[in-house]
């Protein structure tokens, strides 16, 4: 992961970064739009519920800004 540099030489916050970043990448987008289009409410979850976790999916879409998150919820 730290190719062409030898981990000898990096510094421990240099290897800690690589490591958490290999270990918990970030969600890709196109996966997490799928992700919210997909997603159902669930039986015996409420409307506040569901929203939430709508708008947690939103967040790793890659989208921008409160207008866009109506337009997707609106559609």
């Amino acid at each position: 992961m730290a190719a062409p540099r030898k981990p000898v030489d990096l510094t421990f916050e240099e290897i800690k970064t690589l490591l958490t970043s290999h270990m918990n990448p970030k969600p890709l987008k196109c996966t997490e739009r799928q992700k919210f289009k997909l997603r159902k409410q669930n039986k015996g979850e409420s409307f506040a519920e569901f929203l939430a976790a709508l708008k947690e999916i939103f967040i790793n879409c890659g989208y921008e800004g409160e207008a866009r998150l109506n337009e997707e919820l609106r559609d």
